[in-house]
């Protein structure tokens, strides 16, 4: 949690975030969830998650990748369980 903070305060034009909710209380992640619009008004925010439901609220654009290969790339609004589910391997 620490890092993240520290990564939140940096002045840096991109945030990447690999996994932040792992390892994290439900109530940090909730507050994580709230802060990263915010900090999209001010810089790119990439994020790499496996539970990408999370971030349909907050996301602009979801990409979903398997072996390096780009299998989705759309708003969350267009995003349906079978195309989540194709980018997993189902």
């Amino acid at each position: 949690m620490c890092l993240l903070v520290a990564a939140l305060v940096r002045p840096s034009p991109v945030l990447l975030l690999d996994e932040p909710f792992a390892g994290i209380a439900a109530p940090a992640i909730e507050r994580l969830i709230e802060i990263l619009p915010r900090e999209a008004k001010r810089r790119l925010i990439i994020v790499v998650d496996h539970e990408s439901d999370r971030l349909f609220g907050t996301a602009d654009r979801l990409l979903g990748l398997r072996a390096g290969e780009l299998l989705l790339d759309s708003t969350p609004e267009a995003v349906d369980d079978r195309r989540i589910a194709h980018v997993y391997g189902g």
